[in-house]
C-alpha cells in the first residue's frame, strides 16, 4: 500500500513508524525542517518539506495513488481540510485525526459488511471525503474500559467484532501454570484458548506448545469473551469485579472512561483540578462524583477512599504526575490502576515499576490507523507487546490461498500462528490440524509485524484459480 501521512509530530510519526512496520510504502509531509530532519534519520519512509493544505505538495506526493491518506496536523479544521482535497485529486480512502468529536458526530460509516455479526449501521454520505475520524482520547477511553471489562488488571483487546478478546496476563507466584509446558497447560481448562504470544525476558516468541511458564512471564491468550474470566485464574489472581472507580484527570480521556462506566452502573470518583471543569462535568454527569482537587496529597486519597477502590486511573497530561499517583494508589490498596503516558517508551517503564496498564493515546491511534490501512482481506486488528506483534482478523474469499485447505496443510511462515478460525456463529479457539477453512471463515492470526506481509498474501488472489 502507499500510504501519506500529514503532519510529523508525535501522532503521524508514530502513525507513519507503525505502518513502516508492516511493510508498507509511507510518505509524511511536515513543515518544520526540524522534524522533517529527524524523521528522515528515524524512518525508513519518504519525508517531503512543506503545508499538506496545500494542493500542489498533494500532488507533488502522487496522492492520486495513494490507497490511504491520514491528516494529524494539530490543526483539526486543517486535517479535514487536507482528507476533503486528497479525495478530490484520487486517495482511495482518508483519516482525519479530530479532537472536537462535535465534528464528526453527524457522520456516520458503514460496518463491515464482510461479517454476518456486524453490526449494521445506517449509511450517509461523507460529503466532504473523510472515510474515517480518529480520535486519539476517545480511543483511549474504549482502551480502558475494555481493560475494566473483566476481573483482571491487564491490557485487552476484541476482535470478531466483540466475541474474542486477546488479553494480556503476567504470570503470577502461585499461579497453577507455573514451570509447566504449554502443551499441559493447554489442557487445565475445559474453555478452550490458545496461547498466540508468550514473552520471556523480553525475547517474543510464538509459542510450539514445548515453552516452559516460569514466574513474571507475559503470556497473551486468545479465546471467547465469556470465556475470559474463568481462563485468566491459570496465570493471575483475581480482582474484585469493576464497582467503585476513582478517576484523577478530567479532560477528554478522563471524562469519557467516567461517562462509559456511568452507564454500566459504576460509583465514580472523579478528581479534577480546574474549577471550572470540574463544574461543567458535575453538571454533565450527575451521579459521578466530581472533587475540586490536585489528587495528588495521600490523606486526601485516603479520605476519599482510595484503599476500597476497585481501580484508580490517572488522565491528566501530565505523564510523570499519572505514574506517581497512580502507584501511590496502588500501595494505598487500590485494587488495580491504569494509567495515561504520552510517550510509547513510558508503557513498558510504567508497567515494569508496578502500573498494572499503562496506555499511550499514539500508540493506541497508530494501531487505529493501521487496522483502516490495512484493507481487503483485513477486518480487525490488535497491535501487541508494544507493536512487535500484531493479532488479525481476515475474512476468507474463495480466490484466497488458504480456502478450502485444512488448517495442517497450510505453511505458515516462522513466528504466527493461526489462534481461531470463526465460521458464522461458531468460533474455534486453537482449531485442530484437520479443520478446513472455507470461504467467508474469519481467521485470526497471530504474528511477528515484520512477518506481515508474508501472512497478508496467504488470503490474497490464489492465482492458480
Amino acid at each position: 500500500m502507499y500510504v501519506i501521512v500529514v503532519g510529523a509530530g508525535a501522532t503521524g510519526y508514530h502513525i507513519a513508524s507503525v505502518l513502516a512496520k508492516t511493510g508498507q510504502e509511507v510518505v509524511v509531509i511536515e513543515q518544520s525542517e526540524e522534524l522533517v530532519d529527524y524523521v528522515s534519520h528515524q524512518l525508513d519512509v519518504g519525508v517531503i518539506l512543506g503545508n499538506g493544505v496545500n494542493p500542489n505538495i498533494l500532488k507533488q506526493v502522487e496522492v492520486n495513488r495513494a490507497d490511504l491518506l491520514v491528516a494529524t496536523t494539530a490543526s483539526d479544521e486543517a486535517n479535514m481540510v487536507i482528507c476533503s482535497m486528497a479525495h478530490e485529486l484520487g486517495a482511495q480512502k482518508t483519516v482525519a485525526r479530530v479532537r472536537n468529536s462535535e465534528y464528526y458526530s453527524g457522520y456516520l460509516t458503514v460496518g463491515n459488511s464482510d461479517s454476518p455479526h456486524a453490526t449494521r449501521k445506517v449509511e450517509r454520505p461523507i460529503r466532504m471525503g473523510i472515510s474515517n475520524f480518529v480520535n486519539p482520547e476517545e480511543e483511549t477511553a474504549k482502551q480502558i474500559e475494555y481493560s475494566l471489562s473483566g476481573l483482571y488488571a491487564s491490557h485487552a483487546q476484541e476482535l470478531a467484532n466483540g466475541r474474542v478478546q486477546v488479553r494480556e496476563f503476567k504470570v503470577e507466584s502461585e499461579a497453577a501454570v507455573l514451570n509447566k509446558p504449554l502443551n499441559l497447560v493447554k489442557e487445565m481448562s475445559t474453555k478452550p484458548f490458545a496461547i498466540a504470544l508468550l514473552v520471556q525476558s523480553k525475547e517474543i516468541i510464538i509459542p510450539t506448545g514445548e515453552e516452559i511458564i516460569n514466574q513474571g512471564d507475559h503470556v497473551y491468550i486468545v479465546a471467547i469473551k465469556e470465556n475470559m474470566e474463568k481462563l485468566g485464574a491459570l496465570f493471575n489472581h483475581l480482582k474484585n469485579p469493576t464497582k467503585r472507580v476513582t478517576i484523577l484527570g478530567g479532560g477528554i480521556i478522563g471524562y469519557h472512561v467516567a461517562e462509559a462506566l456511568d452507564k454500566r452502573g459504576v460509583q465514580i470518583k472523579l478528581i479534577e483540578k480546574d474549577k471550572a471543569r470540574s463544574e461543567e462535568i458535575n453538571a454533565k454527569l450527575r451521579r459521578v462524583e466530581v472533587l475540586h482537587s490536585l489528587g495528588t496529597d495521600r490523606n486526601f486519597l485516603i479520605e476519599e477512599g482510595i484503599p476500597s477502590s476497585d481501580a484508580f486511573i490517572a488522565t491528566t497530561g501530565d505523564e510523570s504526575l499519572n505514574i506517581l499517583v497512580g502507584l501511590l494508589a496502588k500501595s494505598l490498596g487500590a485494587s488495580r490502576n491504569i494509567v495515561v503516558v504520552d510517550k510509547p517508551e513510558y508503557v513498558p517503564l510504567a508497567e515494569s515499576v508496578g502500573i498494572d496498564v499503562a496506555l499511550s493515546p499514539l500508540i493506541i491511534a497508530g494501531n487505529k490507523v493501521t487496522s483502516i490501512a490495512l484493507h481487503g482481506n483485513v477486518v480487525s486488528m490488535a497491535m501487541l507487546e508494544n507493536e512487535q506483534a500484531q493479532a488479525t482478523e481476515f475474512v476468507v474469499n474463495n480466490t484466497s490461498i488458504i480456502s478450502g485447505k485444512s488448517k495442517g496443510s497450510i505453511k505458515l511462515p516462522k513466528g504466527s500462528t493461526i489462534a481461531a478460525i470463526i465460521h458464522g456463529s461458531k468460533i474455534s479457539i486453537s482449531p485442530a490440524d484437520d479443520e478446513t477453512i472455507k470461504e467467508r471463515d474469519h481467521v485470526i492470526v497471530v504474528s511477528l509485524c515484520s512477518i506481515f506481509p508474508q501472512i497478508e498474501k496467504l488470503f490474497k488472489k490464489n492465482n492458480a484459480n
